[in-house]
């Protein structure tokens, strides 16, 4: 069977002087647990505090409720529908170190009534809320890559100045999109501890 032609879409975000999918050539690069980082289809915070061996706790950044426009964000969506927009960063709660920038949008009439308010609420990370909700859920991982320099500035001030990754993926429950991630963190993130 001849290899599909289509060419993926590109996030404005990635290294425009890589061929778009130069992802298999990084990949040998990256160390065990990078790669872990940016292929787990599981609770990304429960990995973070296993990694740190301290609690995970987000510091809000932006936390806003808008309308959904178009088809953006992969076609998760419809438009007109309400989202809930958050951008938070993962943090370790003893030491206060900076791990993960995370941005989402969460179709907040989608979730039970419950998670709907601790959402509403803020103060705890999205894999979390959906553990202790014991929402049976479904990660799709969309795409992942080295961020372009000059690009993602916003996130890179809130992580240390080194090349970041970026992964973005949906979560679904009963056959719809309930959530839009794309999470950024260096490529040394816990490098002092891979072998």
């Amino acid at each position: 069977m001849p290899a599909s032609t289509a060419i993926p879409h590109r996030p404005s975000f990635l290294n425009p002087h890589l061929p778009l999918r130069d992802n298999q050539q990084i990949w040998p690069q990256l160390a065990p647990i990078t790669r872990a980082l940016l292929s787990t289809d599981g609770s990304f915070t429960l990995m973070l505090q296993s990694l740190s061996s301290e609690d995970i706790k987000p510091s809000v950044l932006r936390h806003q409720q808008v309308r959904a426009a178009g088809n953006g964000l992969d076609g998760c969506f419809e438009e007109g529908e309400l989202l809930l927009q958050r951008a938070v960063l993962l943090k370790t709660a003893q030491s206060g170190r900076n791990l993960v920038y995370a941005d989402s949008s969460i179709a907040v009439e989608r979730l039970p009534a419950g998670m709907q308010e601790a959402l509403l609420d803020g103060s705890q990370p999205i894999g979390l809320l959906l553990r202790t909700s014991r929402l049976e859920t479904y990660r799709e991982l969309i795409d992942w890559g080295v961020c372009a320099d000059g690009q993602a500035d916003d996130v890179k001030r809130h992580l240390a100045p080194q090349e970041l990754l970026y992964r973005r993926y949906r979560i679904d429950a009963g056959g719809q999109a309930l959530m839009h991630v794309c999470e950024y963190f260096c490529a040394s993130l816990f490098a002092q501890g891979e072998r």
